[in-house]
């Protein structure tokens, strides 16, 4: 998560995103990265042992929000923050938001191994997964927290209303 945060920077911060797209250069990486490093050296004061060091993993940032410690915790779920207020692992009062444009993040994949025996069955089971009613179970902070994959103008409006139920309508 560190590091994908610090490319979502770079990818804020930089005059040149479109060499960002390339690979490196040597002539250019100072004058694209700079902004990155102007950035890092002003917030570094201001964090957690002045950014000398970092937590560990996403669920030792929870901890240390969780006692006060930390006042963020970053992670490439937009509905983290809700799905462990729930479980009581963060404040009741926690909650998430992201970057506007261009915000990184994780998605999951179903996959069906071509040597699969069950094919058939495989598909039945990958359809479920992207069925309104799974997703919404997925989304549901109580069960796992995690957005749904669907766009919610092909769904019903019992559909979006039951997701709205759901999921904070705040996020980018």
């Amino acid at each position: 998560t560190g590091t994908a945060f610090l490319e979502q920077l770079l990818l804020t911060l930089t005059p040149r995103p479109d060499a960002l797209r390339q690979p490196p250069e040597e002539a250019t990486f100072a004058a694209v990265t700079a902004p990155l490093w102007h950035y890092l050296d002003r917030l570094h004061p201001l964090l957690w042992r002045q950014g000398r060091d970092f937590p560990a993993s996403p669920a030792r940032m929870d901890a240390m929000l969780k006692n006060g410690t930390l006042r963020l915790s970053i992670t490439f779920n937009p509905l983290h923050a809700q799905q462990k207020a729930v479980s009581g692992e963060l404040p009741k009062d926690s909650y998430g938001f992201g970057f506007r444009e261009g915000m990184l993040g994780n998605v999951h994949f179903v996959a069906i191994p071509s040597n699969a025996r069950a094919t058939a069955g495989a598909k039945v089971i990958a359809n479920f997964l992207l069925s309104p009613q799974a997703q919404l179970r997925k989304a549901d902070p109580t069960v796992w927290g995690d957005p749904s994959v669907l766009d919610p103008a092909k769904l019903t409006e019992t559909e979006r209303q039951a997701f709205n139920a759901v999921v904070p309508q705040n996020m980018p």
